[in-house]
């Protein structure tokens, strides 16, 4: 039992180590450090992998992906994404697998998928009326909007943007 606990206690510090280091990526970014976000999101991703924190793997992917993104490093950020997405799915965060599509969207567009960017964003708004958010809604439906402008859907676009405004 008290091997346990110890086992307990030691997997607490290391979540909040990994929480901590989540902030000061997303701080990184805020301040319009990216390599640095980048460079700690790889760190987190890499911890994670190792100790089995697969929520930590997915949100250290989803920062991966929005990095790679500003970067434009599209490719790898589609993968990122993906990735984020899938995690997100298995793990029942529809809140982190909306965020990992509304990005996978965007990254679709700038690769030339337009088909892939409009799945995802439909899935993503699909998924985001579960939540109570609004940020979920208008985030999707903004990624909706560009992935049928892009698409030459242009009142489906505007229906989805206008959507988003509302």
């Amino acid at each position: 039992a008290q091997n346990q606990a110890m086992q307990s206690a030691v997997g607490e510090r290391q979540e909040q180590g990994l929480e901590n280091l989540l902030k000061e990526a997303h701080a990184s970014l805020d301040r319009g450090d990216v390599r640095s976000g980048r460079e700690i999101s790889q760190r987190i991703l890499k911890e994670a992998e190792a100790s089995g924190h697969r929520h930590f793997e997915a949100r250290a992917l989803l920062c991966l992906a929005h990095c790679d993104r500003m970067l434009s490093r599209y490719r790898r950020a589609h993968r990122a994404s993906q990735r984020a997405a899938q995690l997100f799915q298995v793990l029942g965060d529809t809140s982190g697998e909306v965020m990992a599509l509304t990005t996978h969207a965007f990254v679709s567009i700038n690769l030339g998928r337009n088909e892939e960017a409009v799945e995802a964003a439909l899935l993503s708004v699909r998924l985001s009326q579960f939540l109570e958010k609004d940020e979920h809604s208008v985030l999707s439906y903004n990624a909706l909007g560009v992935a049928y402008f892009w698409s030459h859907s242009f009142e489906k676009a505007e229906q989805a943007l206008r959507t988003a405004i509302q």
